[in-house]
């Protein structure tokens, strides 16, 4: 799944599906050995909450260094659906905005030089 559309491709396989309950798959990154040969294992469980539903995500096997970012993505993507869940519109994703390629973004202007005139 291209998680951003700009080629962030996450892998895996699904460990346990427990509908409507509880789901566990596995999680790495395409093209990153290291994380496919030691995915991470998602699980995400669903329980009733008043009128609602608690959703929580436990991230195992996260590579060192790399646990802000995941919280951060996890973060950014669970609002989204939590805003979905409330019958909101979340707008676009500004996270899966395209990115120009760096031979596309403008050339700077050049700037004349001040006068120095006395």
């Amino acid at each position: 799944m291209d998680v951003t559309g700009r080629g962030d491709v996450a892998v895996g396989s699904y460990v346990e599906v427990s509908p409507p309950h509880r789901v566990v798959f596995t999680w790495s990154w395409e093209g990153d050995e290291e994380s496919i040969a030691a995915p991470g294992v998602v699980e995400v469980t669903l329980s009733p909450d008043g009128e609602g539903t608690r959703l929580r995500l436990v991230h195992r096997g996260i590579k060192p260094g790399h646990g802000a970012k995941s919280d951060a993505g996890w973060a950014h993507y669970l609002s989204r659906l939590a805003r979905l869940a409330r019958g909101e519109d979340p707008g676009p994703d500004p996270w899966a905005a395209p990115q120009p390629a760096p031979h596309m973004l403008p050339k700077p202007v050049p700037q004349p030089e001040p006068s120095r005139h006395q």
